[in-house]
């Protein structure tokens, strides 16, 4: 197990009203590692405005594909390479991609104390529209 010590503020800096321990996995240490900063929007709306495009590239970045794939005359190319996984690159493709998912659903929950609802998620829905493919 690994104790990471968080601050509300900036990383790297201590203020001792603000910081705050966690314990870690050996599992869910990678994922913090790779985690956008989250910055404190006031208004769901400025935040499906601003944040939610930033995670859907930031999504598409780290799973290696480019955001045209899901757009009109390239959805063959994505098919294809779909296809072209193993059951096992298919599992590992998907758990990727549900994991990210998640990475959203829980930072708009920091932010806003609820999880998103269907219309907060719909930034994401190429994203989606991915998974479904890979199920």
């Amino acid at each position: 197990m690994l104790i990471r010590q968080e601050n509300n503020s900036r990383r790297g800096s201590i203020n001792s009203q603000n910081d705050s321990f966690s314990i870690l996995s050996d599992a869910s240490r990678e994922s913090t590692t790779n985690k956008v900063e989250v910055i404190k929007y006031k208004s769901v709306q400025e935040w499906m405005e601003k944040e939610a495009p930033k995670r859907l590239k930031e999504a598409f970045r780290k799973l290696g594909l480019e955001e045209t794939l899901m757009r009109g005359n390239r959805k063959a190319e994505l098919e294809q390479y779909i296809e072209g996984l193993t059951v096992d690159g298919l599992a590992n493709e998907k758990k990727k991609v549900k994991n990210e998912l998640k990475n959203y659903d829980n930072d708009f929950n920091n932010n806003f104390k609820k999880m998103p609802n269907h219309e907060e998620k719909e930034p994401l829905r190429p994203l989606y529209v991915y998974y479904k493919k890979l199920k």
